[in-house]
């Protein structure tokens, strides 16, 4: 048997409330159909891992907690790096939960599996992303269970486009460190709401290119204000040049997606983000960096077996 799973990146646009408000940990997101992750995981195999370093240890960690031997299986994955924006952790380690499970006939839950990984432990944007695609609206915690979050998902036109770039090498904050800058953060809305959610919901819904965008950029400035002393200013050190090359193309809803380095910038069609992506990539020869230019996932992870 093969299974294949199949998802998407994603972007974390802001959080709207931190620990100490009203719904703590709520925020939005979007999946994008690109960079995918893809997981193939292959029965009656000889036991190769064919996958980075980095990724080897989230197949490794997920294994463990299913408490599944690798050693007959070839594991396979394509994902971006982790640590650079793009919730390639959270993705990877619930498409991996989802194919090594339909190979060894164990039952699936997202939810399930990404508690047992210890996964959404503040946001539940790449949680609710897996799910059901889309713009995501993380509601933030349930006063009933300490983990657990209530989310919507909002199908997101397909005509916004999405310009993605990132320097090849850099990494955010993980880890312990991540912990200590989470704690370090100061909190910029205290118990009011940084925005009201159902305006979001009505923008993107109403195809609102100019109030969707507008709340982004609010909600960036207030990240930035947040968490400028933890990451030594408003932006990941190798971001704040590329979030100004974005201004310059016309990109709107610019920021950074959660600790970066990787940042994007909306536009109301592909034709345009391209031509600003062509500018770019002549603007930043002779360095490392990938331009993307994508558009929203409005659909969760995919699962295929032959």
């Amino acid at each position: 048997m093969i299974a294949t799973v199949t998802s998407g990146s994603r972007l974390h646009l802001g959080f709207t409330s931190l620990s100490s408000g009203p719904k703590p940990w709520s925020g939005i997101g979007l999946m994008t159909e690109e960079p995918k992750v893809t997981v193939r995981v292959v029965s009656r195999g000889a036991g190769r891992l064919l996958c980075s370093r980095d990724h080897e240890e989230v197949v490794r960690s997920v294994a463990e907690a299913l408490t599944v031997e690798l050693g007959s299986f070839d594991v396979e994955v394509s994902a971006p790096p982790l640590h650079v924006g793009l919730g390639t952790t959270t993705q990877l380690t619930l498409a991996l939960g989802a194919a090594l499970s339909t190979v060894t006939g164990i039952r699936f839950d997202p939810l399930s599996h990404a508690r047992l990984t210890g996964r959404g432990k503040r946001s539940w944007v790449g949680i609710a992303g897996f799910i059901g695609g889309g713009l995501v609206v993380d509601l933030g915690r349930r006063e009933d269970d300490a983990w657990a979050h209530d989310f919507v998902n909002v199908e997101f036109p397909r005509d916004w486009a999405v310009l993605l770039v990132w320097p090849v090498g850099e990494r955010g904050l993980s880890g312990g460190v991540e912990e200590e800058a989470i704690a370090a953060a100061e909190d910029p809305w205290g118990q009011r709401a940084a925005v009201d959610v159902e305006t979001v919901i009505d923008a993107v819904r109403g195809h609102d290119f100019d109030g969707f965008v507008g709340i982004v950029e609010r909600l960036q400035e207030a990240m930035s204000s947040a968490f400028s002393r933890s990451q030594g200013g408003k932006y990941h050190r190798a971001s704040e040049g590329l979030v100004e090359l974005l201004k310059e193309h016309g990109a709107r809803g610019i920021g950074q997606s959660s600790w970066g380095p990787t940042v994007y910038g909306f536009f109301k069609d592909r034709r345009s983000a391209e031509s600003a992506a062509l500018r770019l990539v002549r603007e930043l020869e002779g360095g490392e960096f990938r331009v993307l230019v994508t558009e929203a996932r409005n659909r969760g992870a995919e699962v295929s077996v032959r």
